[in-house]
């Protein structure tokens, strides 16, 4: 519409004034059009705005910065003290592309403008600081957004990923951040549009809590949530190293075939060493003065570490050293001749007993820990009422009697303060509220978890096996209960043979933990009665480090996600065993691996699938096999075969079409293919220049376009009539097939 058009129809409006007027232009006009309208306007509106800077700014931008920037009573993590900056050591990651990097900047940098791939992954072991990471993150791009002059960069948006345990939508995470900062003035729909500009920077903080909590509505929910994100969207995620390996890992668990392994970045946190272990303590204590030298004695500590660093490599072990020792004179050879957890956990319970009055001994309060975490890892609990908690200590302080007496008021109130615990917090959600608890950190839920297993597994109480058989067990809460054990592990026979799938990966965790730190030369034997028990089972996602398993029998076992780590798996029985992501690293292997049904598998960081394990070996077994029609075809046959069929799609009658749905040309075959070879091919195929994405589409999976050159198109007609593969098409086999 002309400008003097224009000028008309506003003019005719009622209540029309320029000063409060801006013109609101689609985000495809060039900068020399909207000059023009700028100029030959500027009677007629006071601004001149493309459409997605419109929308920028009813997403309430400046709360949204103000929340993230500001330490408030409703700041996020607020009273862990997760924003402030002073304590703050920028940890060291390790990115499979950029190297060894300082975390933060490489996010703020990197990530951020766009350079690094569009997810990150961020994995460690709970207590590394993944949390604080996001949320200094978060502050500092909240702040560059607030600098920002007349094109602002991406808002960054800090979702809590671990408040929501039970089930919930794209849609319900979206509105849930938009309501925290008021009513919101955006639809869902045009905030969705906004995403799909990048225009909004998703970092989900605490994924693995739901992940534990609930795995396949966290898979769920995260899948459909980069889903509806789109292929232009910027996402972090935060997650323990044990869930995910590789990039691969992580497509396979979103399922989308808009995400490829080259969008995802894994960015492992590292282990501080002396040097960062020493500032970290030294912020810490600087904050609040220091006049017993309890900086220096506490640095100390660190040049005793002789084991690796071993504890102090972990921010939160040192935050928890910190806050015990501020108020307490403490003797370094005390501490350095017994374990680093347990000197803190009866510090704090000696403290518990000053600060409460209570005077319940440290095996009461140990007891009383003990029973929330067991009872969370038997239900899955989050939080506890009061009335659920003085249960917990009525039954600690029984412990060694027959019945529970009921005490008196005065009794009770007493109880009472056990229920402010240090170990203890208010339910997120629920701060200030006396009526909800938990145990407040994952590191100390893995540890009481650990401790009350072991204290009903030595004696093999019922409880022990119920809660074996019910949930898997994390490799922190493994780690716990191997180091309170403190002897030779040993399986109760009477459990062995009541172990259902789940309690059988549970035994293979704990006799992987019980292996010694360090000590790679040495496995641990598994018991003959349960090494009969291993066919069949379901061993998807388990991670076994260490062990013996010579000979064993692993036919028809389900390995999908699994790691093999150091072990020794010669002679080891392997017809029907699905791999299909499984890893295997520093393994003894040898050619009857090559008889298991391979979808994917990594040796020693190569990849394989399809037939090309088999080719591993120069003579591989081929057991069950009698008729040598059934011998497997090559692997350039089969990979031959899946591209013929991908460029099939694109023959209709007796022509080839332009284009293809992407559900068209990545179904066809059956999952354990699709996630892992049809993937290859596909990058295969868009490298070599057969099939790009149209990006101008709509909707959330753009079609295929296939190649205009005429050489390629004739090379597809002869491959799908002839069966013969042109130049073109032997390029794309030859990026696939790994010679022998």
């Amino acid at each position: 519409m002309p400008v003097d058009e224009l000028a008309g129809f506003a003019k005719s409006l009622p209540r029309y004034e320029a000063i409060r007027t801006a013109l609101i232009l689609p985000d495809g006009y060039a900068e020399s059009d909207r000059t023009r309208w700028v100029r030959d306007g500027a009677d007629l509106f006071n601004q001149t705005l493309p459409f997605t800077e419109y929308l920028d700014s009813h997403m309430r931008p400046e709360r949204v910065c103000t929340y993230l920037t500001e330490a408030g009573a409703d700041a996020p993590n607020q009273e862990a003290g997760l924003l402030f900056e002073d304590d703050f050591i920028p940890p060291i990651a390790i990115s499979q592309y950029a190297g060894k990097v300082n975390a933060i900047a490489h996010l703020a940098k990197e990530w951020a403008t766009g350079v690094s791939p569009r997810m990150s992954m961020i994995l460690a072991p709970a207590g590394f600081g993944k949390s604080k990471l996001t949320h200094i993150l978060a502050k500092r791009l909240a702040k560059i957004y607030a600098q920002g002059g007349v094109r602002k960069p991406p808002l960054p948006f800090l979702i809590p990923f671990g408040k929501f345990r039970r089930s919930t939508s794209f849609e319900g995470l979206i509105l849930s951040a938009l309501a925290r900062h008021g009513r919101p003035l955006l639809t869902l729909p045009a905030f969705q549009y906004l995403v799909g500009r990048g225009r909004i920077l998703f970092i989900l903080d605490g994924y693995d809590e739901m992940l534990e909590a609930m795995p396949e509505t966290a898979k769920s929910n995260i899948a459909e949530f980069i889903s509806m994100a789109g292929p232009l969207s910027r996402i972090i995620l935060t997650s323990r190293t044990l869930f995910y390996r590789s990039s691969g890992d992580v497509v396979s668990m979103v399922g989308d075939p808009n995400l490829v392994e080259s969008d995802v970045e894994l960015l492992e946190l590292q282990a501080f060493d002396k040097t960062q272990a020493k500032q970290f303590i030294k912020k810490k204590l600087d904050r609040v003065g220091d006049r017993s030298q309890r900086v220096e004695r506490a640095q100390k500590l660190i040049e005793r570490d002789a084991g690796g660093f071993g504890i102090y490599g972990s921010p939160f072990f040192l935050s928890e050293f910190v806050e015990l020792i501020r108020g307490d004179k403490f003797s370094i050879a005390k501490l350095g001749a017994r374990e680093f957890v347990d000197f803190l956990v009866q510090v704090a319970y000696k403290r518990e007993r000053e600060r409460q009055g209570h005077g319940f001994s440290d095996d009461e309060q140990q007891r009383f820990l003990e029973a929330i975490a067991l009872d969370m890892l038997q239900s899955g609990a989050a939080y506890y009422a009061l009335e659920d908690l003085e249960v917990f200590a009525l039954e600690a302080i029984a412990s060694s009697q027959e019945t529970i007496n009921v005490p008196d008021p005065e009794g009770r109130r007493r109880v009472s303060k056990l229920f402010s615990h240090h170990f203890l917090s208010a339910e997120e959600g629920q701060v200030g509220s006396s009526q909800a608890a938990t145990i407040r950190h994952q590191v100390w839920r893995d540890y009481y978890q650990g401790t009350s297993l072991a204290r009903a597994l030595v004696p093999a109480l019922p409880e022990a096996l119920l809660v074996l058989n019910r949930r898997d067990l994390s490799d922190g809460v493994a780690r716990s209960v191997v180091a309170a054990i403190g002897a030779e592990l040993t399986v109760p026979q009477q459990f062995v043979v009541k172990f259902n799938d789940v309690g059988l990966r549970n035994v293979l965790r704990l006799l992987s933990a019980a292996v010694p730190v360090g000590d790679d030369g040495q496995l641990n034997a598994v018991p003959s009665d349960l090494s009969e028990r291993l066919s069949g089972r379901d061993f998807r996602d388990v991670t076994i480090s260490g062990l013996d398993l010579r000979g064993k029998d692993l036919r028809h076992t389900n390995l999908s996600g699994a790691l093999f780590s150091n072990c020794d798996l010669r002679d080891v029985a392997w017809d029907g065993a699905l791999l299909s992501g499984t890893a295997f690293v520093g393994c003894s292997v040898d050619s009857r691996l090559s008889t298991a049904t391979n979808a994917s598998s990594t040796i020693d960081d190569i990849e394989y699938f399809g037939p090309q394990l088999s080719d591993r070996w120069a003579e591989p077994i081929l057991t069950d096999i009698t008729n040598p029609a059934e011998m497997r075809e090559s692997q350039e046959d089969y990979v031959l075969r899946i591209i013929a069929g991908r460029l099939a799609k694109f023959y209709r009658g007796g022509r080839l079409d332009s284009a293809i749905s992407w559900p068209a040309f990545m179904g066809g075959l059956p999952p354990i293919d699709r996630d892992f070879v049809i993937r290859r091919v596909v990058r295969a195929l868009k490298t070599e220049g057969f099939v790009a994405e149209d990006r101008g589409a709509h909707g959330s999976r753009p079609p295929f376009i296939l190649t205009g050159d005429v050489g390629r198109r004739q090379d597809v007609l002869l491959l799908i009539h002839d069966g013969v593969a042109g130049e073109t098409i032997q390029a794309v086999c030859d990026r696939l097939v790994r010679k022998a």
